[in-house]
């Protein structure tokens, strides 16, 4: 026998072996993670943008309407310009028609062409922007040989006025409180009746 195997068996022991436990499919067992809660979403940009484009459509909205209304207000503008057009117009009419139911006809005058006569003084009276609302009277003094001389008055005051009848119209050649003066009177071949009829 060896050496070894002189030993005495009675005094030799194994070495106490650990069991092996067997290999096993399952994952070892490891604690539930906790997720972290997730943070909560904030509402103020959502509601933010809602105010913004609820603004959005309200500004839209009113311009809309203001630039309908401003459309509106000039057409208005602009009728009420005609309307006030037009009632000045029948005014000036009015007074003028009056006028030449005041206007005295003396008997030096040729009656055909009276009525003529007048409302070309009355017209070139009116014709001011100042006088538009100034009642005129009207008195023909002088009606021959196509020329007429008018007396037009205002109240207290009054001037006169020389026509001529030009291509079948009546039209104001002077104008004023005084005589014609020689150059008017050569300018327009003036007869020299017409100047009497001023010392009258």
């Amino acid at each position: 026998m060896d050496q070894f195997e002189r030993e005495d068996s009675s005094t030799y022991t194994e070495p106490e072996q650990t069991p092996v436990s067997e290999p096993t499919n399952e994952a070892p067992a490891q604690p539930p993670v906790q997720e972290a809660p997730k943070p909560k979403k904030s509402k103020t940009p959502l509601v933010l943008t809602l105010l913004l484009l609820l603004a959005l459509v309200a500004a839209g909205t009113f311009g809309w309407m203001w630039f309908q209304q401003s459309g509106r207000v000039d057409n208005l503008e602009t009728d009420l310009s005609k309307a006030r057009n037009d009632v000045s117009r029948l005014e000036t009419a009015a007074k003028a028609e009056d006028s030449l139911d005041d206007s005295a006809v003396t008997p030096d005058t040729e009656d055909s062409d009276s009525e003529a006569i007048i409302k070309a003084a009355l017209a070139h009276a009116q014709a001011p922007k100042e006088s538009t609302a100034v009642s005129y009277k009207t008195e023909i003094m002088y009606n021959k040989g196509g020329f007429a001389r008018v007396s037009v008055s205002a109240g207290e005051s009054g001037f006169a006025q020389i026509l001529k009848k030009v291509n079948d119209e009546w039209v104001v050649i002077v104008e004023g409180q005084n005589e014609p003066t020689s150059d008017d009177v050569k300018t327009y071949g003036i007869p020299q009746a017409v100047v009497d009829s001023y010392k009258m």
